[in-house]
């Protein structure tokens, strides 16, 4: 077993049960702090990541969430529930927004990975992505676009890129 990853079951063994039981209490930005702290003490690992997709899970977000899980999975060690963590995430998205007749530029990104990354749709999801980039030039030349959002879109892309290449 790698250094790092028994090091990552040390953090969670020893801190990560009592930042968990502070996100089931409901105090969720004192574990949304310990979690970005458990960043800077364990950077390789996955597990903050995971956790800090969960928060925003229950925050109703979408691409935050999905982020951090690619984060989780991305790491030099990758907390491997976040695998089934993405899954259930997407299933969400493609049950929230399938069938919506307006859901913004995001979300369409969104909803095509959702489906790229559960083989279903695949000329629905070409469809989104062409919108997606439509909206987004759009969005760009009207200056409304969000840097952080863009930003976390071409991580999700490139991860699922690297997926697919592996």
């Amino acid at each position: 077993m790698q250094e790092c990853c028994k090091y990552q079951l040390h953090l969670h063994a020893l801190s990560g049960k009592a930042w968990d039981l502070l996100r089931y209490k409901g105090n969720s930005k004192q574990a949304e702090t310990f979690y970005r702290h458990s960043l800077t003490v364990a950077p390789s690992s996955g597990h903050a990541y995971n956790q800090l997709a969960l928060l925003e899970v229950s925050k109703g977000s979408y691409l935050t969430p999905v982020f951090y899980y690619v984060r989780a999975l991305s790491l030099k060690c990758p907390f491997p529930a976040a695998s089934s963590n993405l899954s259930r995430m997407y299933t969400k998205i493609m049950t929230t927004f399938e069938g919506s007749p307006k859901i913004s530029y995001i979300n369409k990104f969104l909803l095509a990975q959702s489906y790229l990354h559960c083989a279903l749709k695949i000329p629905d999801a070409a469809n989104l992505i062409d919108e997606f980039c439509e909206e987004l030039r759009d969005n760009v030349v009207a200056e409304m676009v969000k840097v952080k959002d863009m930003i976390k879109c071409i991580c999700i892309a490139m991860f699922h890129l690297n997926q697919v290449q592996a």
